[in-house]
């Protein structure tokens, strides 16, 4: 089930068991046990069970704020949060309680927070994220930059703790902060020798995002311009990463009227992209009103649009192919027509695509939409 090396050992050396005392004779026994269920068990109680023998065990061998009874319930937090992988509520709420009361342990034994120590509590905050999206506290992203800040970890750590915070803040929409974070994370990569690339050019790109949506258009070229740049100059890359990359650029020059520029980097996401049809999800989408008629009766259904794409990536010769109910169909038209896709071209010329497929879907819980290209 579980093929995790542990991100380390216990602290456990010839003199720790010196003294041939029970406890600790049975708490190595334990913890042997443990590795081999985590290694190897395709059952998680087990391995459960045994980590909760080495907690009861861990004070009394150790003392209660070792360092060895701090790692046993990391060990059982990574065991939860791993099985979980972000999908399973409970385990992650174990997780977390796990993690809160390892820190805890740390920093009673005024344990030095190292690279280490940050990357754990990312693992934290990662695991709140898990349990309640966006809304969780603000609190551990302000700890984490205090922490950080404070510390006598390297620059470059510093610098990756800031742009992770500075994501997190984009995602809650606290994008004034995010763009203080990334201009301060910027001052300490572009002054590193050897910096990290892959870090610099999340920067900008985090950084270009903000000016995209503050419509600052002229600073948000610069900033997708560097990130693409750092990102080819990475010797690997996922190649999603780079058609991401070449579509924020073909979605900038789309809102600033630079046509030719969009398509030319609307060429490179078709080249890049793990999903073919990448090219006809627009990239500017305006959310259908839900009828009322519909919403009082609870009903929920699907519009299939037929479409063509002009050479300025705006739709047009809109058509309903199919719906649900007809009682959808205006408001799906209404939406279409807000549609905005990257221009496609051929041989460096603008053309037009007919035949494109949006298929709309309605509900009370959410909206989505599923896009292709007709066959």
């Amino acid at each position: 089930m579980i093929k995790y090396l542990l991100l380390f050992s216990l602290l456990l050396s010839s003199y720790a068991f010196a003294d041939q005392a029970t406890d600790k004779a049975e708490f190595k026994k334990l913890y042997e046990e443990f590795n081999e269920l985590y290694s190897s068990s395709q059952n998680i109680e087990p391995i459960v069970a045994v980590g909760k023998k080495l907690i009861k065990i861990a004070p009394k061998a150790y003392g209660r704020n070792s360092k060895n009874n701090a790692i046993v319930h990391y060990n059982m937090a990574r065991l939860y949060d791993e099985t979980s992988n972000g999908k399973i509520y409970e385990y992650e709420e174990i997780a977390s309680e796990y993690y809160k009361k390892y820190f805890k342990i740390l920093d009673k034994s005024k344990t030095p927070k190292d690279e280490t120590y940050f990357d754990h509590y990312i693992e934290l905050i990662n695991t709140e994220m898990a349990l309640h999206g966006i809304w969780y506290k603000n609190k551990y992203l302000n700890n984490l930059l205090s922490m950080a800040s404070k510390s006598n970890i390297p620059v470059l750590k510093k610098a990756e703790i800031e742009v992770f915070v500075a994501n997190q803040r984009y995602l809650k929409d606290d994008k004034a902060k995010a763009l203080k974070i990334f201009i301060s994370a910027l001052n300490k990569l572009e002054t590193i020798e050897n910096t990290n690339k892959l870090t610099l050019a999340n920067a900008y790109l985090g950084k270009a995002l903000i000016h995209f949506d503050n419509k600052n258009y002229k600073d948000a070229e610069v900033g997708f311009q560097l990130a693409l740049k750092n990102y080819e100059e990475l010797e690997t890359i996922d190649k999603n990463i780079l058609a991401n990359s070449h579509k924020n650029l073909a979605r900038l020059y789309v809102e600033t009227g630079k046509y030719d520029l969009a398509a030319s980097h609307g060429e490179q996401v078709t080249k890049f992209a793990n999903n073919p049809k990448e090219m006809f999800l627009p990239i500017v989408r305006k959310e259908p009103l839900y009828p009322s008629t519909a919403r009082r009766h609870g009903a929920g259904g699907y519009v299939v649009i037929k479409l063509t794409i002009d050479t300025e990536g705006k739709t047009k010769n809109i058509t309903v192919v199919e719906s649900s109910s007809s009682v959808f169909e205006e408001n799906a038209i209404k939406a279409v027509e807000g549609f905005r896709y990257i221009p496609q071209s051929e041989n460096g010329t603008r053309i037009e695509v007919p035949n494109v497929m949006a298929v709309l879907q309605f509900g009370i819980a959410s909206r989505k939409y599923m896009y292709m290209k007709a066959m």
